[in-house]
């Protein structure tokens, strides 16, 4: 008899498997998968500095998604802020993530809604980023209205939309035509939970 697992701990299973093989490896993808909540950033530019080893990013943070989806108001270009410290290998060895704005339907009111600092690594990975692969990170949540959403990690997924990136030896930038997600991380507990859950559906479906 075939057991029907429902789509949503399918889709969890995906999200927590695929996160954990991302902390495998330094300078390969961290195959990260998009999960709730999301803040989806608009009008992003990256650059990268070889003398000073500096990766920023800025944008606008345009909505939340829990999945419902929420403005988010009283931003600018630069209201999203992400930095990095990346040596000429391609690993990183510190930085910080700022979201800031306002969504006042859910109380978000103080101005800031998310801050971080790079996690443990492996927390920056990336592919071939000449062909359009993105930039990967992962941060440790330290604050912000939107902080007891996220848990303790978040992901961040930059398209290398018209980037000229060729390697960690020489500067890039790729102007303003960049997309970012930014979203929650399951935390390892997830899995033991996960575990329970399908061993659960296995076992009535019987």
């Amino acid at each position: 008899m075939q057991t029907s697992i429902p789509r949503r701990v399918v889709q969890l299973a995906l999200i927590v498997t695929v996160g954990t093989a991302a902390c495998t490896a330094f300078a390969a993808p961290l195959n990260l998968v998009q999960a709730f909540p999301d803040v989806f950033v608009t009008s992003n530019a990256a650059t990268y500095d070889p003398n000073s080893m500096q990766f920023t990013e800025t944008g606008r943070p345009l909505t939340y998604s829990l999945p419902t989806s929420y403005n988010i108001t009283n931003t600018t270009t630069t209201s999203y802020s992400l930095t990095a410290t990346i040596d000429h290998t391609g690993s990183a060895t510190g930085g910080t993530l700022s979201i800031l704005g306002k969504i006042s339907a859910l109380g978000f009111t103080s101005g800031t809604l998310l801050t971080g600092t790079l996690a443990p690594a492996p927390a920056f990975g990336y592919g071939n980023s000449t062909n359009g692969d993105p930039f990967e990170f992962l941060f440790t949540v330290t604050g912000g209205d939107m902080a007891g959403n996220f848990g303790s990690t978040a992901g961040v997924i930059i398209s290398a939309k018209s980037t000229n990136y060729v390697d960690w030896s020489h500067s890039f930038s790729n102007g303003s035509g960049a997309t970012n997600d930014t979203f929650r991380v399951p935390e390892p507990a997830s899995l033991t939970l996960l575990a329970a859950v399908l061993g659960l559906s296995r076992r009535r479906g019987r």
